[in-house]
């Protein structure tokens, strides 16, 4: 923060879905010895060792990604989570719209983008993101203009994760607006009074 205003942060800085979404854990295993980890593994005062893996949330592991070893090689290597592993990823190639996003990871777009910036397979998982959201989102405006819930409805909003969820709240609130306008419950149009002044004069 270089003169100590707000301006200074990143813009994702006070989101707190930003915060959430780097609270996700994921395994990394050391290449080297690190003296004064050792808490990370229930050890206070020890050390962490090479080939010893512990899980970390994403903000931790994402500054041990600038630290290099004497030899300038990584001291970490990075196991990509569960929900971008190769099970996960198959399922969301196979049907995106049949898996359960919010079990997976419920800020998992968010998640993945910040695993972009980290992982050796960033041109997969950033294709797979893509084509998941360009056919989930087709449907999650299709049934934010239905009114009945189906069972596939409800059960599809239930997998929906945060940003999703968002969308789907956003298309709501717009149905729900078109309607009231259509009835005309926002009030009557009127002309302006100065409008009507200009009348007068001519």
């Amino acid at each position: 923060m270089a003169d100590g205003t707000f301006d200074d942060y990143e813009d994702n800085y006070f989101d707190l879905d930003s915060i959430l979404s780097e609270q996700q854990k994921l395994s990394v295993s050391f290449t080297v010895d690190v003296p004064g980890l050792g808490f990370l593994e229930n050890n206070p005062g020890g050390s962490l060792h090479s080939g010893e893996k512990v899980l970390l949330p994403f903000w931790a592991m994402s500054c041990l990604t600038l630290i290099s070893s004497p030899d300038n090689e990584p001291i970490i290597d990075i196991v990509n989570p569960k929900c971008f592993g190769n099970q996960c990823l198959n399922q969301l190639i196979a049907g995106p719209t049949t898996v359960h996003l919010y079990q997976l990871c419920p800020y998992f777009y968010q998640f993945g983008c910040n695993l972009l910036k980290t992982t050796e397979d960033s041109k997969n998982i950033s294709s797979i993101l893509f084509e998941t959201f360009k056919k989930r989102i087709s449907l999650i405006m299709d049934y934010s203009e239905q009114i009945q819930i189906t069972r596939d409805k409800a059960e599809f909003v239930r997998g929906l994760d945060e940003m999703e969820r968002q969308l789907y709240k956003c298309g709501c609130e717009s149905i729900i607006s078109m309607k009231k306008w259509v009835n005309r419950e926002y009030g009557t149009l009127k002309i302006a009074r100065s409008l009507n002044k200009s009348r007068l004069i001519l």
